[in-house]
């Protein structure tokens, strides 16, 4: 399959820590879809064939442990953190996650309004408005490595379920 498995120990931390690096990130997003690689991201611990959102995040919570995701232009990373003994729950729902999420349609529309929202507050923050100008000046404001791995309200606004899926295909 290629997957690459590294493994670091601390003997005596009673935790493991993983990651799931996947090889795709914001530089692969269509230039009028500037962002979907975040929302997609986003979008895989809402739901799956097995699991509603609201069971993933008890089901973590009930394991003192969470699911994170991080965008880069390069790449896409998903985490968890858990305790050894609740560690095969984690990676259960990880796996479950990675291989059967479903992008529920209802999420999708919550998870776009949260996220103009956020959007609508980057004109609040110098050092971000600094970076998106730098990034479309060096590269091209519609270039892989241009657009605001973010997004923009218009691209996110455009981003369907449909988009989602091929992405994550």
């Amino acid at each position: 399959s290629g997957l690459r498995i590294l493994l670091m120990e601390k003997p005596g931390l009673p935790m493991v820590a993983v990651g799931l690096l996947l090889r795709t990130g914001a530089a692969d997003d269509p230039s009028k879809r500037a962002g979907l690689a975040h929302m997609t991201t986003a979008m895989l611990s809402e739901g799956t064939r097995t699991r509603t959102r609201e069971q993933i995040v008890d089901e973590m919570e009930f394991v003192g442990s969470y699911l994170g995701g991080n965008v880069g232009r390069e790449y896409v990373l998903l985490s968890a953190e858990a305790l050894t003994s609740k560690w095969p729950t984690v990676l259960g729902i990880m796996a479950d996650v990675v291989k059967n999420s479903i992008f529920p349609p209802e999420e999708l529309e919550r998870l776009r309004r949260e996220h103009l929202t956020d959007l609508g507050r980057v004109t609040d923050n110098p050092l971000i408005i600094a970076a998106r100008a730098s990034q479309a000046l060096l590269y091209g404001p519609e270039t892989r490595y241009g657009h605001p791995v973010s997004g923009t309200e218009q691209s996110i606004r455009g981003i369907t379920r449909n988009d989602l899926i091929d992405h994550f295909a």
